[in-house]
């Protein structure tokens, strides 16, 4: 991803449920190399095209899933910074990380929560 960038795009919507889901297995190495792989995506394609990738799973009821969706959406803020004002797809994410903050599961309540702690200082900043 590092060095397609926005070319990776087309194949966004296939790889990005595949290392959400990775990124929640049960083994360490593949849920480790899986997320550093789903961050590598999320600092380098396009972002409008990530939040749809990653909300394509949004209806889990996988905690996991949950919470690195969560992760890859954090990452997307931080990307865009002050630049999330203009981001079309803002709504979705902030409506998904309002979800994040009435799930049952801790982890995914503490990413929702680190998410809006990023895009009020990405909105303040």
């Amino acid at each position: 991803f590092e060095n397609l960038g926005a070319k990776s795009d087309v194949i966004l919507d296939s790889v990005i449920p595949i290392l959400l889901k990775k990124a929640a297995d049960t083994n360490a190495f593949i849920a480790e190399e899986a997320e550093k792989a789903l961050i590598m995506a999320c600092e380098n394609c396009t972002d409008s095209k990530l939040v749809s990738a990653a909300l394509t799973l949004s209806k889990t009821k996988t905690n996991g899933v949950k919470e690195k969706i969560l992760v890859a959406i954090n990452t997307i803020i931080e990307k865009l910074q002050d630049k999330i004002k203009s981001f079309k797809e803002k709504e979705r994410v902030v409506a998904f990380l309002a979800v994040g903050m009435n799930e049952a599961a801790l982890e995914v309540r503490n990413a929702a929560k680190s998410g809006f702690l990023i895009l009020k200082s990405c909105l303040s900043g």
